[in-house]
């Protein structure tokens, strides 16, 4: 399974719009209203043995955006990716008016998939 498709599956059951990056709006199709999600990869780092990258770390960053302070839907981010060590930030965005809060976890994806290394 793709990392993306991973993390999309993950984040699925919160319930919310979710796009890689950003929102991009098309013909019939304009960007959601908040609350929604946002991901992006902020970084790579191969690792391994003897010469050979075994897996990559990839460094993952989730972004909740909503108009109001919500803490069930952090809870819910946070449940979703329960199963990694996360740090969480928050700031309010006062141009746009909307509360920013963010996960940053680590996926590790070995040739056979993706796996949580602890």
């Amino acid at each position: 399974m793709a990392v993306n498709e991973h993390i999309e599956k993950i984040l699925k059951p919160i319930g919310l719009p979710i796009a890689y990056r950003a929102f991009k709006p098309y013909k019939n199709k304009p960007v959601p209203a908040p609350p929604y999600l946002i991901y992006l990869i902020s970084n790579e780092s191969g690792r391994g043995a003897d010469g050979k990258n075994l897996y990559k770390r990839l460094h993952i960053v989730v972004e909740l955006y909503t108009t109001t302070k919500n803490t069930a839907l952090e809870d819910k981010v946070e449940n979703a990716i329960s199963k990694y060590e996360f740090e969480k930030y928050e700031t309010y965005i006062e141009s746009e008016k909307m509360w920013l809060v963010s996960f940053e976890f680590d996926i590790f994806e070995k040739q056979g998939g993706i796996n949580n290394v602890e």
